[in-house]
C-alpha cells in the first residue's frame, strides 16, 4: 500500500496481484491493483504529452526521458499504441541524433 500511496504503480501493481495470487477473493486488493491500471494509464498520458511537447519545443533530452517512461510503464504490454508511439518518437529522435 505504501507504493500506491506514493505512486510507484508499477511496484504497487505488482504487490496486489502477488497478494491475488494467494487470495484471489481479496476485494480490497483487486480494487487497488485496478487503481494502478488507471493511475499507470494516467502517468503515461502525462508522459507522452510531455514528451511531444518537449520534443517541439526542442529540449530533446526531456523528450527522451519522458518517451523512455512510457515504454517503462508498459513493458508488459508492448503492443500497446502508445508503446508503439512512444518507440516511434524515440526512433525519430534517435534519427535526428538528438536522443
Amino acid at each position: 500500500f505504501r507504493e500506491y500511496r506514493e505512486g510507484n504503480y508499477l511496484r504497487a501493481r505488482q504487490q496486489f496481484e502477488t497478494s491475488l495470487q494467494i487470495d484471489p477473493q481479496n476485494s480490497l486488493a483487486r480494487v487497488y491493483a485496478e487503481n494502478c491500471r488507471i493511475g499507470i494509464e494516467k502517468q503515461v498520458s502525462e508522459h507522452l504529452n510531455r514528451g511531444r511537447r518537449a520534443a517541439v519545443s526542442g529540449r530533446y533530452g526531456s523528450a527522451t526521458g519522458h518517451f523512455q517512461s512510457v515504454l517503462r510503464l508498459l513493458n508488459r504490454d508492448p503492443s500497446n499504441p502508445l508503446a508503439k508511439e512512444a518507440k516511434e518518437q524515440l526512433e525519430m529522435l534517435q534519427k535526428k541524433g538528438r536522443g
